[in-house]
Formats: C-alpha cells, sequence, structure tokens
C-alpha cells in the first residue's frame, strides 16, 4: 500500500517547527515594535525641524516674528491649515499629525490614525506668534500607539527634547 519513493512531514516535524516560529515571533516582535516606535517618533521631530525653518524663514522675510501668521507657515511647510478663529483652543495652533484632514487641491482623504498633535506657542488670539521664544511641542494621542512615548518639543534655541531629556542641534538657519 505504501509506495517508498513519497515521503511526508510527520505530525511531530510539523508541530516542532510551528512551536519554534511561535518563539522566534515572540523574541523579534517586541523588537519591531520598539523600532517602529522610534521611528515614528524621528518622523515627528523631523516634522518639528521642517516647521521650525519654515518659521525662521518666515520670519527672514516678514522681518520679525510678530508677523508670521500660523496659517502661512502651515500652508508653506505643506499642510493645509485649519481655521484658527474658530477653533477652541487659545494661545496655541493645534494641527495632527500625520495629516488626517483633507489636504489642499488633493481630493483624497488619508485615512491614518494621528499620532501627534502639534502646537506653537506662544500665539495671540489671532494666530501671530508673540514672541521669539516660540516652542513647538508634539504631543502624542492617547489613542494611538505612541500614547506612551512622550512629549516631543524643539524650541527657539535648537533644544530638542523627548520627555525631560534634551538635546541640542545645529542652529536653526
Amino acid at each position: 500500500m505504501y509506495s517508498k519513493g513519497i515521503q511526508g512531514y510527520g505530525l511531530i516535524d510539523i508541530l516542532i517547527v510551528m512551536t519554534l516560529i511561535g518563539i522566534l515571533t515572540t523574541v523579534v516582535y517586541p523588537t519591531y515594535q520598539q523600532h517602529h516606535i522610534k521611528a515614528s517618533r524621528l518622523q515627528m521631530m523631523s516634522e518639528l525641524q521642517r516647521l521650525a525653518v519654515q518659521l525662521q524663514h518666515h520670519k527672514l522675510v516678514q522681518g520679525d516674528y510678530r508677523k508670521v501668521h500660523m496659517a502661512l507657515l502651515l500652508q508653506s511647510a505643506g499642510t493645509h491649515a485649519p481655521d484658527y478663529k474658530n477653533s477652541t483652543v487659545s494661545k496655541a495652533l493645534l494641527v495632527k499629525f500625520p495629516y488626517t484632514h483633507q489636504q489642499p487641491n488633493s481630493g483624497n482623504r488619508q485615512n491614518s490614525q494621528a499620532l501627534y498633535i502639534t502646537s506653537l506657542t506662544p500665539l495671540d488670539n489671532e494666530g501671530y506668534l508673540t514672541s521669539a521664544h516660540w516652542q513647538l511641542i508634539a504631543t502624542p494621542t492617547t489613542a494611538g500607539k505612541m500614547a506612551s512615548d512622550g512629549v516631543l518639543s524643539l524650541n527657539y534655541l535648537g533644544q530638542q527634547c523627548h520627555q525631560q531629556s534634551c538635546s541640542r542641534v545645529q542652529a536653526i538657519p
């Protein structure tokens, strides 16, 4: 009944392979998650730096920080600015990142969940920056994967902070 040329894997062989795959998955997956969180944190810090460069650019063009309006800053940074005057937020403009709102002239909506809420302080009630001592702050959303990662910030001195540890980056031009 049995052919000598046909051989297969036994039940024990398949169980051993599945056990090894399960062990490798439990060891590797947490490392993958940590790297993914670190990559998202670095992406957000890069976005803060990009906004800071745009802020400095507008300061040079306008001659003063007090003439920099947040809608103009966000548009030049490639984002769609929310309506600041109708916002319930005072003294800071909040923008979700990755951008989950309708992009201008695009027609498509990004479906990703926001990981951070980005704010710039200090702003007046009209959305203009009120001081040369600005700070960009990225606060993780409570529902996202970054919820327990901590607050990121970048200030006018070029200091990057993650939770309580800060480091100085090259001066922003």
